[in-house]
């Protein structure tokens, strides 16, 4: 609805008043702006199998308004070959997508947030992943 000067001038102050005090209410209170929350850093052991881990806090997001678009990615260089968000999570689009494969050092996942009024927030998480192994070799070569 458009309103004119011709109706502004016809209200009263009481109303005018309330008019604006809605619109200050409804845009400071209901559509905050989001924060997204992609987690904690961590270290894995990846030795032998990685344990299961979820990325994303618990909310991942908070404000703005639902429903939430999420957005995970990342790039990693190993060599001449680029992996991306999707080679390491199972949904690139979850709050909480699960980290399937290991990487031989540090990744660092960065999460995008658009909620339904087009807000965006962004946080990143880092993951570092260790590869302890002992062989029964290192353990003969140790008592030498």
């Amino acid at each position: 609805m458009i309103i004119s000067r011709n109706m502004i001038s016809r209200l009263s102050a009481r109303t005018s008043a309330l008019i604006l005090l809605t619109f200050l209410l409804d845009c400071t209170f209901s559509h905050a702006q989001c924060v997204a929350e992609a987690g904690n850093d961590t270290a894995l052991c990846a030795s032998f199998e990685l344990d299961t881990f979820y990325l994303g806090g618990s909310p991942t997001v908070s404000g703005g308004a639902p429903p939430y678009t999420f957005d995970w990615s990342c790039t990693y260089y190993f060599g001449p070959l680029t992996f991306t968000a999707s080679d390491f999570l199972d949904d690139t689009t979850l709050a909480n997508p699960q980290l399937l494969q290991p990487a031989d050092s540090l990744i660092t996942f960065h999460l995008v947030v658009t909620d339904n009024l087009g807000n965006i927030c962004q946080d990143t998480v880092s993951i570092r992943f260790s590869f302890w192994l002992w062989t029964l070799d290192d353990k003969i070569a140790g008592i030498h």
